[in-house]
């Protein structure tokens, strides 16, 4: 989605960086900003390439790409469980059940 020499994509890229240096993986980028983002994603997907992580539009990825894509509903639901009471349950439970 970005190009390499958006702000965006350099602190991606220094994050790439230090995770590189830390762990000892490499992580290969391919910039291909928005002019050709589309059409990359879509030609990769089709012809079974295999892609570990794609930046994207979600109504795109949920429309078009999903099923190309891993679900994430079992991730997003250990996740919930993780999350506070407080912040998983409506504000008006928040403060006990409703009269």
């Amino acid at each position: 989605m970005w190009n390499s020499t958006e702000p965006q994509a350099i602190a991606i890229q220094e994050a790439i960086d230090a995770y590189t240096a830390e762990t000892g993986i490499q992580v290969t980028v391919q910039w291909n900003g928005r002019d050709t983002q589309q059409q990359t994603i879509q030609a990769a997907l089709d012809s079974k390439t295999s892609i570990d992580l794609f930046d994207e539009d979600f109504q795109r990825v949920s429309t078009q790409y999903n099923k190309s894509c891993l679900s994430l509903e079992d991730m997003a639901a250990a996740w919930a469980m993780r999350i506070t009471p407080s912040l998983r349950c409506p504000p008006r439970c928040a403060t006990g059940p409703a009269s």
